[in-house]
């Protein structure tokens, strides 16, 4: 099925589009980071094409968001999970996994963000105890702040999701109460005429 690239309705862009469009976004700020990461880190050619190839996919991922937002939560953190110890250029890989993350909250999987961004924190946490002293990536005050970071991804996607439920529910009771003003508004004209029959 082609990718409507055409305004839906208000000039806004449809949902596939937007999130194509977003997902683009975040492989261009990815590859260029990369890219220039990749300047002062040399790797081979082997792993430096597994490490592109992870790169597209986490992004990619991205653009089933909205439709598969617990799969591609998933999908964007393997990734991360694979690219981040095989690969020598350290890129923001992890920005896709924190929109996905983000997303998995906002469309209404909070149980399943909570135990995506818990699972995260847990291996990052155990990978860092494994390394030897002196090795690690991620200090304490770093894996604190990750905690936190994921704990607001959740936590402003919940919140979206209630902003949204919030409006949603504001809108049909504007609509039911136009409705209930016309049938009123009807029913005093059917009675007038009556009356003055």
């Amino acid at each position: 099925m082609p990718l409507p690239l055409r305004p839906s309705g208000g000039g806004r862009p449809s949902p596939r589009a937007a999130d194509a469009l977003v997902a683009g976004a975040v492989l261009l700020v990815v590859a260029v980071w990369t890219l220039v990461a990749g300047l002062r880190a040399s790797e081979p050619p082997l792993r430096a094409a597994l490490g592109w190839a992870l790169v597209l996919a986490g992004c990619g991922a991205l653009y089933f968001r909205r439709r598969r937002p617990v799969a591609t939560a998933v999908v964007t953190l393997l990734a991360c999970a694979v690219y981040y110890p095989l690969s020598a250029q350290d890129g923001p890989l992890m920005i896709a996994f924190a929109l996905a993350l983000y997303t998995t909250a906002a469309e209404g999987r909070f149980a399943a963000a909570v135990a995506l961004g818990a699972v995260t924190l847990l291996a990052v946490g155990a990978g860092e105890i494994r390394q030897q002293p002196g090795h690690r990536q991620i200090d304490d005050t770093s894996l604190a702040m990750l905690a936190g970071w994921l704990i607001s991804l959740v936590a402003v996607g919940r919140a979206q999701r209630t902003r949204a439920a919030y409006l949603h529910e504001v809108e049909q009771r504007a609509l039911a109460a136009e409705r209930e003003q016309e049938a009123r508004a009807r029913q005093s004209a059917t009675e007038e005429r009556l009356r003055i029959a």
